[in-house]
């Protein structure tokens, strides 16, 4: 599926990079697993968090690429995603579910969001 915006060659060679790496499964032994879905209107990034507690967890979307940080007993681990287009301006919805975090990236612009943004897991939010 493809929008004006993003090739159709591009998607299929970020989906294709991501999965045919064989770095990709040696990070997802090595740190923790983490897949990339298309989806009708965008595409999903699910990882793997076990027992992470959520105050633990640390998300940047960062002009192309999205990060997510897991802070552990024997330290961080970090797995980084990276797209062909920006997404600073897309619409962006976190959800924790069960022992997955899932990041729903909307090929739809967010007419709110302007510029990259980090945050951690939950949002508290100021008294």
């Amino acid at each position: 599926m493809c929008s004006s915006q993003w090739g159709q060659e591009e998607e299929n060679a970020m989906l294709g990079s991501f999965y045919l790496d064989p770095f990709t499964t040696y990070l997802d032994e090595m740190q923790f697993r983490v897949d990339l879905f298309e989806v009708d209107d965008g595409y999903v990034i699910e990882a793997e968090r076990k027992q992470t507690a959520e105050k633990d967890i640390f998300i940047e979307i960062n002009q192309e690429s999205c990060s997510i940080s897991l802070q552990h007993p024997e330290g961080m681990k970090e797995r980084t995603i990276l797209f062909p287009f920006s997404l600073e301006n897309l619409s962006i919805r976190i959800e924790l579910a069960n022992e997955l975090i899932q990041i729903y990236v909307s090929r739809q612009a967010n007419t709110l969001q302007k510029g990259p943004f980090s945050l951690w897991i939950p949002i508290n939010e100021a008294k």
